[in-house]
């Protein structure tokens, strides 16, 4: 359920129900840009626009390396998604069609993990156009692998 409050009267004006499969992720929702708000679900994106209220798009995201798992505003229109398994996507964001493009993909390929479930639990952009994007493993703890971001 996604509620929306008056700050003012401090009344809900709008609530929207929807049977949404939230992402393991630690960061459901991302603020686009000033009217799209995206719902992080296992494997869809919700657009949600802020203005109308409502959920306006369902872009399906899961792969062969699995569910979503976080979500990394890098500019204006472009995102990285982290999945299970370490594997990172470069997403562009058209703000008018409402639609994604992979724009690269790469994954840890010297995982000794890989046939465990570890997903990419958050990404973060350090300096010198550096990716941090620990993983979760359910059997043998966390790691952190760092990318080199080319734009």
């Amino acid at each position: 359920m996604i509620q929306f409050l008056n700050k003012k009267s401090k009344k809900i004006t709008k609530t929207i129900k929807r049977d949404i499969n939230f992402s393991n992720s630690k960061n459901h929702m991302l603020l686009m840009n000033k009217n799209d708000l995206f719902l992080l679900g296992s494997e869809t994106i919700y657009i949600l626009d802020i203005q109308k209220k409502e959920i306006i798009k369902e872009i399906k995201m899961g792969n062969v390396y699995g569910n979503l798992s976080s979500l990394y505003k890098l500019s204006d229109n472009i995102l990285l998604a982290g999945y299970w398994y370490n594997y990172i996507e470069q997403i562009e964001y058209d703000e008018i069609k409402k639609e994604f493009k992979v724009i690269s993909k790469t994954r840890k390929k010297e995982n000794k993990y890989l046939g465990e479930l570890s997903e990419t639990s958050s990404i973060a952009l350090l300096k010198n156009n550096l990716i941090a994007a620990p993983f979760d493993n359910s059997l043998n703890g966390s790691s952190l692998i760092i990318y080199k971001y080319k734009y």
